[in-house]
């Protein structure tokens, strides 16, 4: 990272100075700030959006190894001791003390239509508890006690995808909204997927059912990633950094967070190990589960490029074909058949 990115995060950091404690603040990571004497931050805490996880140095003075980057902080201040310049534009501030995480987003403030989609997800899937200060400026949450999805075992990672789909099926059943399906979704891009071998030939649609007609859409994080999705002490699947909840198709989220929990995960799909709790969120969606080997490969195939169109229309570098075949790679190895269903 360079210098101008780096000293831009300080400055960002330095902006909402009076949310920090009192101190000498030194650079801990890639674009982390720390008070020299805090408390340890809980690795996970600094190690999302890309940003590297930050151990504790074994000496304090190992802090002072950059001062190039330091400020102090005077006055009363703040309780924050810890904060992270984020991708988005943001901040990120941790009071370890209180078990806090106050969030300003680089968007600007939260909107009351945020608010009321939050405040459904929240009340559904075991994310962190939150609330809204300075009209929106900032969202204060819990700061979670727990590990990155990737860092359990294997056992347990694929516990908390399953406690997560069965969240997703209360929230559907109670929050859904009915939207468009995937033919619709997919229309501005068909033309340009079906000129590409490896979608004609695994796009399955007679076996999508009513996916392709019509969905329940529900409040889900833009990035369905592993990186996002803590598991608490208890177990429990915690989705974080929901900054850019937004409403998505029911199984975009689940199914996303599934795929990128890694092979074990995948295998137990392919094997029908989730088939009861997709059977409760399919219901929920008014829809059919039937643990039929080739919808288990419809529906991660329709995931692909579900992300590869959405990224595709948020700007995502590559087009639409190279971003559908670099989620096909993440599950071709698990699609039991290849089938050419025609989009109909």
């Amino acid at each position: 990272m360079d210098d101008l990115s780096v000293e831009s995060g300080r400055e960002r950091v330095r902006a909402v100075r009076r949310d920090l404690a009192p101190g000498l603040w030194v650079k801990a990571g890639p674009l982390m700030w720390r008070r020299v004497g805090a408390a340890p931050v809980p690795g996970h805490a600094s190690s999302t959006k890309g940003t590297g996880s930050m151990r504790t140095p074994a000496h304090p003075l190992a802090w002072l190894s950059d001062l190039r980057h330091a400020f102090v902080v005077l006055g009363r201040g703040g309780t924050a001791d810890a904060a992270i310049a984020a991708h988005d534009g943001g901040t990120v501030l941790f009071d370890t003390a209180a078990h806090h995480v106050i969030r300003r987003y680089g968007t600007g403030p939260v909107s009351e239509e945020y608010v009321r989609m939050r405040t459904a997800f929240t009340a559904h899937v075991g994310a962190p508890a939150f609330a809204v200060g300075d009209h929106g400026a900032y969202v204060i949450e819990d700061l979670i006690a727990g590990e990155h999805l990737l860092d359990v075992p294997s056992a347990a990672r694929v516990d908390a995808v399953r406690q997560l789909i069965t969240d997703y099926a209360g929230l559907t059943s109670h929050a859904a909204v009915d939207g468009v399906g995937l033919r619709q979704l997919l229309a501005h891009v068909a033309d340009d997927l079906f000129e590409d071998a490896p979608f004609r030939e695994r796009w399955d649609a007679p076996h999508l059912g009513d996916l392709l007609d019509r969905m329940s859409w529900v409040p889900s994080a833009y990035e369905a990633t592993a990186k996002n999705l803590m598991v608490g002490r208890d177990g429990r699947p915690v989705p974080i950094d929901l900054g850019d909840l937004q409403l998505q198709p029911f199984f975009a989220y689940p199914i996303g967070v599934l795929i990128s929990a890694g092979p074990d995960a995948l295998s137990a799909y392919r094997d029908g190990g989730f088939d009861d709790v997709l059977t409760a969120l399919w219901a929920a969606a008014g829809q059919e589960w039937t643990g039929d080997t080739r919808q288990r490969d419809a529906v991660l195939v329709a995931r692909a490029a579900f992300g590869a169109a959405r990224d595709h229309d948020n700007g995502v570098a590559g087009g639409v074909r190279s971003l559908f075949a670099d989620r096909l790679a993440a599950i071709d190895p698990w699609l039991s058949a290849t089938r050419t269903g025609g989009f109909v």
